[in-house]
């Protein structure tokens, strides 16, 4: 399957969804209709026709929403796909996960509170990574911030500037196959997708309130631009959301320090890294 599936560069990612945005404005009528109809400034979605920026998810929620069109519409490299076609093409074996699936607002199964979300790093020794989230309900959107710690300096994304907090905005659609997250980050350009199936869904200390699925990092071309990992979303108590939210050098945990219980999905979501 990998082998027959064609993988977007960074490049293809934007060129196609800038392709689709500029159908989307022939549709709506002009640039000027189309900022108002989402709430954005005209400049800026010149930003987005020209490829210069991603938008955000949550902009082309909106779009998807107003336009009546699938969220994969935007992504797909193929102008004559449908809805029922269409391909969300972001990387290896993320495009057969959502072929063919309507995604919706979700707000039954990831609810309001704090999250982990717990990244498998299959190709290094320190085992897994964890960024803190919050997750809240917004317009209607579920809507997701991490603050990632340090990492992306560490990685090398922010050239080593000493960041202690850092916002990305996500949104987060269902199906009844699972569920669909996007995460994106305009300022250095990189946007996740996280595909989490209901099939995984677990009983963690009595409750469902852990995801498994996996995760499609994509970054500036030359920083290895396209990596498919496993991921567990964990609701996590407000205590321990504070102790594991003060300050620490990284959000880079070893093997050992890795909790039982993720240790054990990481294992069940038999996905391993994939570089491009």
């Amino acid at each position: 399957m990998r082998n027959n599936q064609i993988i977007p560069s960074t490049r293809e990612l934007r060129e196609n969804v800038s392709h689709r945005l500029s159908l989307a404005v022939t549709k709506v009528g002009s640039v000027t209709e189309i900022s108002q109809m989402i709430g954005v400034n005209r400049t800026q979605f010149s930003r987005y026709l020209s490829g210069k920026s991603m938008p955000r998810p949550e902009v082309l929620y909106q779009l998807s929403v107003q336009l009546g069109l699938p969220l994969e519409w935007f992504f797909s490299s193929d102008v004559t796909s449908t809805s029922e076609t269409a391909v969300l093409q972001f990387g290896n074996a993320m495009a057969e996960l959502v072929r063919g699936r309507n995604f919706q607002i979700m707000d039954d199964v990831v609810q309001d509170g704090l999250y982990l979300l717990w990244k498998g790093m299959f190709n290094s020794a320190s085992g897994a990574e964890a960024l803190m989230c919050s997750v809240n309900s917004y317009a209607g959107v579920k809507k997701i911030k991490l603050s990632v710690r340090r990492i992306l300096a560490e990685d090398g994304v922010i050239d080593g500037l000493p960041i202690e907090h850092h916002f990305i905005n996500g949104v987060m659609f269902k199906s009844s196959e699972g569920v669909l997250s996007l995460f994106s980050e305009s300022r250095f350009n990189i946007m996740w997708a996280g595909y989490m199936q209901k099939a995984y869904l677990k009983q963690s200390r009595g409750l469902d309130e852990n995801l498994i699925g996996v995760l499609t990092n994509y970054r500036p071309a030359g920083r290895n631009a396209v990596s498919l990992v496993p991921l567990v979303l964990e609701k996590i108590s407000d205590k321990v959301g504070g102790v594991l939210g003060a300050a620490r050098r990284s959000t880079r945990y070893c093997a050992e320090d890795i909790p039982p219980h993720i240790q054990t999905y990481f294992k069940t979501v038999d996905v391993p890294e994939y570089r491009f």
